[in-house]
Order: structure tokens, then C-alpha cells, then sequence
């Protein structure tokens, strides 16, 4: 009896290791496809200086539906991609259901009482719609329920009402992020299969609005920008020191469990490529440290078609009349594109972002004595936003210019010109310059408004007639 109850207790421990060894993989395996696409992305854009968000859980999210769907060369070209190539679809499926059912869940009450921090709000949702005469497989249909909790139904994408369907969907889902996705019909689409992502949280030590001052953004080219940057004091972030980044992570809510980690480049006027190595030598390196933090407030709003993307990393087939879809339809189905609208506001009090990833498809014919460290983030950085206890990346980005005035614009209106110059004179010769904003006249960034800086200003108008354009 001993010897079957040990045989059994032996069973069950190698069964739970191999799981959670799956779940490990699985987890650094999405880690990685986060970068590469990231990289892709960036590669991608037609404007090398844009500022970029993205959600890698969201497209993984969309990518591993629809694989659920997909057999032979199509079901293998999208695991090459995702780099799941070595697991089932269904030990995806199971791993994506526990990563989702971690990220969402939420004690009962909304505060904490000793804190009075609020919790971090992480929702995820999943839908899956055709067309009037397009019949989805109850099985797939049962399978995406089961482990993504999509809903599905039937629209007619050729009129303005069935795509108002998905529209409100996507603004439901985002709290208003992403109002809509389809900006008119489209009587070709056969089928769509969306992921929607949204992020609330505040910061566990929050910035008072009160500390936000003016200060200088300087840009890759050199010049300088004035933005609201927000301030904290004599506060412990974990922070971490590479060659190429200096990093700091401020969490989110009582547990911080959420948190965004902030990637500064060490060389102001570089920008070298944000890579899965920096970001698990940032996570195994980083130590608290007592911080003066200075951050700028940012917002971004983003799309991006992955269309191209996802070939080129080698999910070919799913995009020609050969794909092979037969695990979802009767129907012959092929995707027709795939695109991701994401948006992320950062400001005093936390963090709000979401994303929406739609896959298109149509029919084919076939310590308080320290010294605190400054930590000042004034030039262009890298961020990513993730979950500590399922080693998930929600979001990642880019940051290279903020909304703002030049350096000079004393009277906001966008340019640099004759009028900064004589304000600025003016503010030096009587102290006394109303309804300006003399804080912009600063522009050799000594903390004193004065002749050298109306030299300055005078500069820019020469160097640009036509005045300095805002960012």
C-alpha cells in the first residue's frame, strides 16, 4: 500500500514540475516574440522618430485564437512565429488561460485600507465574429470560450450597423481608448477575432501635481523641448546600471505587482535598440535605491499593421489562398490582414493604456540618511509595462519627443520668433512680462532667464526664419 500511495505522490510531482517547467518556457518564450516584434515595429515605421506603443500580450493573445483554427503549414508558420512551435495548441491555450485568469484577477475591494492605494485594473477580452452564410465550428467556437472567454456572433461587416458592432465592442473594452477600429464597412470581410487589452494604475507612491515644473526634453538632434516633468523626493524605486541603459521600475498599487520599468540610454544623444537581454539583466540586477525622480507626463496614440510584419517573421500561408483554416470553418478562410490600435497616458497619478488586435479574415477560392540619487529622465527612453508574478510584457514603447513648446516659445503660440525675442528683452530689462510663459525663455537651461538667452532665442529665429515648429 505504501509502495502504490509513493508510486501515485511520484506521479502527481513530476506531473505539477513538468507543468510549471511548460509554463516557464512558454513565459520566456513570449518574452522574446514581445522584442522581436518590437523590433519589427520600429523597423517598420515609415517615421523612424515616431513614438510608439505596443501590446505584445494583445497580439498573443489574437495570434493563439486563431491557431486554434489552423492546421499543417498554416498551423506551424504561426507556431514559428509565436516560437511555440515545440508545444500543443491546447498547452498554449491552458497557459494563456492561467496568465489571463493572474492578470485579471481582483480582491474584493477596490482600496487598500492601511494604503488607501488603489489596485491595478487589468481587463482582457476576446471576440470572434462572422458574417451572415460563414458558419464557424462549434469546436472552435467551444475552445475559444473555454480558454480566452471570447464571445461570438454574427455580423454583417458590409453595412454601417454591423460594424458599429465591433466598434462599441472595442470602445466597451477599452473604457473609451479605442472608440473604434473600422472606420466604414467592408462587404469582403468574411470573419474577425479581436483581443482587447486595458490598463489602469496608480502609482504606489503617486507624484503630487504640485512638484510638476517646466523643465528641458532633449531630443536625439540636439534640441531641446519644454515639458511638464513630474517630481518626487526621497522616494526608493529599484533601479539598474548597464553600459548601454540606466533602468527604474515604479510599481503599481499595494503589491506592485504591475510595474513600468523606465529605459534611459546612458548616451543622451544616442537611442540604441531596447533588446530581451537588457530587459532580463534590468530584472535580475535592479536593487532599491533612495531616488529624486524626475519623469515627463507623456501620452501616445498608436496603430500599427502587422500584416507585413508577421510574414516577414515567417507566418506566410495564412495570408494566401493555400492557407489551411479547417479547424475553424466549412467555410475556405484566409487572413486578410491583421492591425493593432493602442494608446497609453502617463501622468501623476499612474497609468491608463489599452489595445485592441484584430485579425481580418475573407473568403478564399480555395533609508533616509542616504544620499539620494538623482535620476532625471529628460531624454528620449524606452518603457514596458509588466507583470511580475506571471513575467508578462503588457505593454512596451518608445518615447523620443513629448507634446510641448520649443525652448524660446515665450508666448506658446508654437513657433519661435521677433515676439519671443522682444518678450524676453523685456522680461530682462522690467522683471515684469504678464501673461507669458518666461519659464520657455530659458533656453541655455542655467535656471536664469537673461541676456545670453535672448542671444539665444535670437539664434533660432536666424537658424529658422520661418520660426522653430512645435513638436
Amino acid at each position: 500500500m505504501k509502495k502504490i500511495l509513493f508510486t501515485f505522490a511520484l506521479i502527481l510531482t513530476t506531473m505539477c514540475v513538468t507543468a510549471q517547467d511548460d509554463d516557464t518556457a512558454l513565459s520566456s518564450i513570449y518574452q522574446k516574440f514581445a522584442f522581436t516584434l518590437f523590433d519589427k515595429v520600429v523597423e517598420n515605421k515609415e517615421d523612424g522618430g515616431m513614438n510608439i506603443i505596443l501590446s505584445p500580450l494583445s497580439a498573443q493573445m489574437a495570434l493563439s485564437m486563431v491557431q486554434n483554427g489552423a492546421a499543417g503549414n498554416t498551423l506551424a508558420e504561426i507556431q514559428q512565429v509565436l516560437g511555440t512551435s515545440a508545444f500543443s495548441t491546447e498547452q498554449v491555450n491552458k497557459y494563456n488561460r492561467k496568465v489571463a485568469e493572474k492578470l485579471t484577477y481582483r480582491p474584493s475591494v477596490n482600496k487598500d485600507e492601511v494604503s488607501n492605494t488603489s489596485y491595478p485594473v487589468c481587463e482582457l477580452a476576446n471576440g470572434t465574429w462572422a458574417k451572415p452564410g460563414i458558419t464557424l465550428y462549434d469546436s472552435f467556437k467551444e475552445k475559444l470560450a473555454t480558454y480566452y472567454d471570447a464571445e461570438a456572433g454574427t455580423v454583417d461587416f458590409g453595412t454601417q450597423e454591423g460594424i458599429d458592432v465591433i466598434n462599441k465592442w472595442a470602445n466597451e473594452k477599452t473604457h473609451g481608448l479605442i472608440p473604434s477600429i473600422y472606420d466604414e464597412p467592408d462587404p469582403y470581410l468574411s470573419a474577425v477575432l479581436a483581443n482587447a487589452l486595458y490598463f489602469k494604475g496608480n502609482w504606489t507612491v503617486p507624484f503630487e501635481t504640485n512638484y510638476t515644473k517646466t523643465r528641458k526634453f532633449h531630443l536625439i538632434d540636439g534640441q531641446t523641448m519644454d515639458v511638464d516633468m513630474m517630481r518626487m523626493f526621497y522616494e526608493y524605486f529599484k533601479i539598474s546600471k548597464s553600459d548601454k541603459f540606466h533602468t527604474v521600475t515604479l510599481p503599481y498599487g499595494v503589491k506592485g505587482d504591475f510595474t513600468m520599468t523606465i529605459f534611459l540610454p546612458t548616451d543622451k544623444q544616442g537611442f540604441p535598440s531596447l533588446t530581451y537581454e537588457d530587459w532580463t539583466f534590468a530584472n535580475k540586477t535592479s536593487k532599491s535605491t533612495l531616488l529624486n525622480l524626475q519623469m515627463p507626463k507623456f501620452s501616445i496614440d498608436d496603430n500599427h499593421s502587422l500584416t507585413d510584419i508577421l510574414q516577414e517573421l515567417g507566418m506566410v500561408e495564412a495570408f494566401t489562398p493555400l492557407a489551411d483554416f479547417s479547424l475553424e470553418s466549412l467555410d475556405p478562410l484566409m487572413i486578410s490582414k491583421v492591425f493593432q490600435l493602442a494608446k497609453i497616458i502617463v501622468d501623476e497619478e499612474g497609468t491608463e493604456a489599452a489595445a485592441v488586435t484584430v485579425i481580418d479574415e475573407t473568403e478564399t477560392s480555395i533609508g533616509d540618511e542616504e544620499d539620494p540619487e538623482d535620476f532625471i529622465i529628460d531624454h528620449p527612453f524606452y518603457f514596458t509595462i509588466e507583470n511580475k508574478s506571471t513575467q508578462t510584457i503588457l505593454f512596451m514603447g518608445q518615447v523620443l519627443t513629448i507634446t510641448g513648446y520649443p525652448s524660446g516659445d515665450v508666448n506658446h503660440d508654437g513657433t519661435v520668433n521677433v515676439v519671443d525675442v522682444m518678450t524676453t528683452v523685456n522680461y530682462v530689462l522690467t522683471g515684469n512680462v504678464p501673461n507669458f510663459h518666461i519659464e520657455n525663455a530659458d533656453v541655455n537651461n542655467d535656471g536664469l532667464t537673461d541676456v545670453s538667452d535672448v542671444m539665444g532665442i535670437v539664434n533660432i529665429v536666424l537658424n529658422s526664419p520661418s520660426g522653430a515648429p512645435i513638436q
